[in-house]
Order: C-alpha cells, then structure tokens, then sequence
C-alpha cells in the first residue's frame, strides 16, 4: 500500500525510541515534505534526553528545513493550490516579512481547502489544479468574483490570501501575468446594514428575558455578562479575557483596563493553539482604560467576594469561557421577540448613546477603534441628513387665519 501523500510543511508520523548506551537519549524520527510537487521529502532526525524534548526537536528541524527550501520548487509548472500552501508554509514558519496574527493565518488555510474542493462541500468554484503558467489574470478575477458572489465573506479572505500567495511567486521569480493577478479584483460587497442601537425599553426587556432565563443550575453569570457589555461597550471578546489586576475598583470612578482579547486557533491545545487569551487586542486602539457607571462598580465588587478566578468571568472550571458557548446562551436567554439581537449590539448601543451625547470621536476612544469613521459608519445609529428645503417647503405653508 502506498504511502499518504504529505502536504508541504507536514510531516508523516513521527517514530521514536531509545538509543542503546547508558547515556538514556532518545530519538526521533519521520519525513516531511519540504517542497511542492513530486519531490522534496525529506527524513529528519533528531535526539534529546527524553522523549517528549526529542518530538520538539523533531518538529523545530522539520520548521526549520521547510523555511529554507519551500520557495525553491516553485516554478511555473506549480499548481495554485501548492502555492498557496507554501504560501501559508512560509508564514507558518515565520520567514515571510510582516507575517499576519495566528487566526488569520487559519482563515488563509481554509482557502488551501476550498482551492483543493474540500471546503464546505466543495460547493465554492477552484482554479486549485491548474499550473501557475496556464492561470490567466482574468480566470483569477473571475474565480474571486464568482466565489464572493455566493459568499462576500469568503470572497474577502480568498482575495487576501490571493494577494499574499501570488506576490511569493512573483518574489520567487514565477510572473506570467506582469503583476498580481488578484490585485485590485472587483468582489461583490456584502449588503450594508444599518446600525441599530437598543433603546432602554429593548434593554430593560432583555435584562428580565435574561435573570428568567438565569437559574443556580446554569453556571454562567450570563447577566452579569450583559450588564458590563451594556456599561462599556466592549467586543465580548475582550470581555471574558478580563482579568481581576484589569479591574480598579478603588479608583473614582471605578476601571477596567482593555489588556487583551480570547482567539481560537487552530489545533491541539497541547501546542498552544484551541482556546486562548492573546494579549492584545484587535487594533493598537484596543488596549484602553474604561470608566465604570457606579451601577457596574458595584456589580464587579460583589463579583470580587466570591472570585476563585484570576479571570472575572470564567467556565465552571476557572478556566476561559468560551464566546462560542456565551453565544448559545444569549441566544436561549434573549427572547423570541428579539431573535436579531446579538451581543454586539450592545456595543451599538453605546456607541450610538455616546456619539448623541459627546460626539463620534468619544465612541469611537471607547470602542477601541482606530478611526471615528469606522465608529460613524458601523456602530452609530444616525439617520440620513436630507439637507435644508425649508425654503421650498415654506411655500406649502397654511394660508393665515
């Protein structure tokens, strides 16, 4: 039986053992591919005082030799799904310039799956097997446009992952095309909808849907939850990577401080990846210091008595709470009448309330955003200004008594 076929960057499965001598050392051992196409498969060794510091080093050489040689087979005979897989090897490995966060990285590599057909059914169109000498500029831009009309989301991280991968074959010398064939694409954009902030009523609605659905047997504080994000605006994200040394609740008023945020990465905990907290936030924004409503002070405080946690929301276990889970709760706590409503409304609402009263740049620093454009045009609820007709509408006045 033949063996799998390894894709570039991975290895097979690793072996391990005990070298004879008195010294204990151990080994391991295994192939990984280092380049695309037929080739490029390689045994690495290597040996260490026990077995677990082996695996690593096993793993830390196999990096290191797909780092240095991936790039060389790419040639025009080089399919698209190969480059994009070396293109996510080379980030992976840490040897491309200004590499993007971890989950973005993810997002790429599903892109590998969709070119290969195996992406949500293989439903979505791929330009995966041709070589990168047959690929036109026009088949490219077609494929981006007829993958962002079925979905506008996937057709965005396809062409970002385009612009990287096609921008490593022209690096490596590979350019039929005379420039980035994804470059300045035309996607079909999502359609734009309009902010819409809670009004007091909504809040005092959902609050009591909320503490129905709260009972002893339910270990989340899901109220709790919602009252802070009511109070801050912050993404839910930000809000169970809170830690207690984040809160100053001996301050006037009392604080949180913004210090990071929960991602999910993919693979195996064991390697740092799963669920995790990243020490910072979305944007060089993010990490800020918010002041505390005395209403959400004093709900902290009462909080802190009984905190077993460095984290100020946990799972039952002390550890993270996941926001996938928070969500699956919100939306069995929430009410019929408000299906719609997501917790990031709540940050809606504040930036709208905030924006009425202080004006959009004191949203947007509360927000965390880089820009009050991105506040005005996402989070604010503002109607259309249609100018002043006055002067027309003043002749379909009344006559006078």
């Amino acid at each position: 039986m033949s063996r799998a076929r390894l894709e570039v960057g991975k290895w097979g499965k690793i072996n391990t053992r005990r070298l004879p001598g008195k010294g204990r050392k151990y080994e391991a051992s295994g192939r990984v591919r280092v380049k695309a196409g037929t080739g490029g498969v390689e045994q690495v060794k290597a040996v260490a005082d026990t077995e677990a510091e082996a695996v690593a080093r096993f793993k830390a050489e196999a990096g290191s030799r797909v780092s240095f040689a991936v790039t060389d087979a790419l040639t025009p005979d080089t399919t698209v799904t190969d480059l994009f897989a070396a293109m996510i090897v080379q980030l992976r490995t840490g040897t491309a310039l200004n590499p993007p966060r971890q989950q973005s990285i993810d997002q790429y590599e599903t892109v590998v799956d969709l070119l290969r057909g195996d992406y949500a059914g293989g439903k979505y169109p791929t330009i995966g097997g041709y070589p990168l000498r047959q690929v036109t500029k026009q088949q490219v831009r077609r494929w981006l446009r007829d993958v962002s009309t079925m979905s506008p989301s996937t057709g965005k991280r396809c062409k970002a992952a385009a612009l990287r991968a096609f921008d490593l074959a022209i690096d490596e010398g590979v350019d039929p095309w005379n420039g980035n064939p994804a470059d300045r694409a035309p996607l079909r954009q999502a359609e734009r909808h309009h902010a819409k902030a809670l009004d007091p009523a909504d809040i005092a609605v959902l609050r009591r849907n909320v503490a129905a659905w709260q009972t002893p047997r339910k270990r989340t504080d899901l109220l709790s939850i919602v009252n802070l994000l009511i109070a801050t605006g912050m993404r839910p994200g930000e809000l169970l990577a809170l830690r207690w040394e984040d809160v100053d609740l001996v301050a006037s008023p009392a604080t949180v401080t913004v210090t990071g945020t929960l991602v999910e990465l993919k693979g195996k905990r064991a390697d740092g990846k799963g669920l995790r907290r990243q020490p910072f936030g979305k944007t060089h924004r993010a990490y800020r210091m918010l002041s505390l409503p005395t209403w959400a002070a004093t709900m902290l405080t009462e909080r802190m008595v009984s905190a077993s946690s460095d984290l100020v929301f946990p799972n039952e276990n002390g550890g993270l709470l996941s926001l996938r889970n928070v969500g699956t709760r919100w939306r069995a706590a929430r009410g019929v009448e408000y299906e719609g409503v997501t917790l990031y409304d709540f940050r809606r609402t504040v930036a709208t309330m905030l924006d009425r009263g202080e004006g959009v740049a004191a949203a947007a620093a509360q927000l965390g955003h880089t820009s009050p454009a991105i506040t005005k045009r996402h989070y604010v609820e503002r109607a259309t200004d249609a100018g002043d007709h006055t002067r027309v509408l003043d002749m379909l006045a009344p006559p006078p008594a």
